[in-house]
């Protein structure tokens, strides 16, 4: 093989292999969200909505506190990352991040 070609093929290989880290990074598809304001998550049949803590009676939660990597949720134009959040025992909490925000969601009983 000529150099020119060898240096094709190492692009090619590692191109490949950075599309792979990537896909193998980005973690699972746990769920999905809906809603026009993605408002609504549904993960294992069970729904959390947008929760603004101030209003609920679950405050003292911050984004300080997002716990352990679940998954990723998505929809036709958005992708998700949910963490868990530490000092929730009960398990009603999710926090929810996309880009460079992030939000709370709480279970819908």
């Amino acid at each position: 093989m000529t150099r020119k070609r060898l240096t094709v093929l190492a692009a090619a290989v590692l191109a490949l292999l950075i599309c792979a880290a990537v896909c193998a990074f980005r973690g699972p598809v746990i769920g999905t969200v809906s809603g026009a304001e993605n408002e609504f998550i549904e993960i294992d049949g069970i729904t959390y909505i947008d929760a603004d803590l101030t209003e609920t009676d679950v405050g003292g939660f911050s984004a300080a506190g997002r716990g352990r990597y679940l998954g990723v949720v998505r929809n036709d134009s958005a992708t998700m990352r949910v963490y868990q959040v530490k000092g929730d025992d009960s398990g009603d909490l999710l926090y929810v991040r996309w880009e460079w925000e992030g939000k709370f969601y709480i279970r819908n009983n």
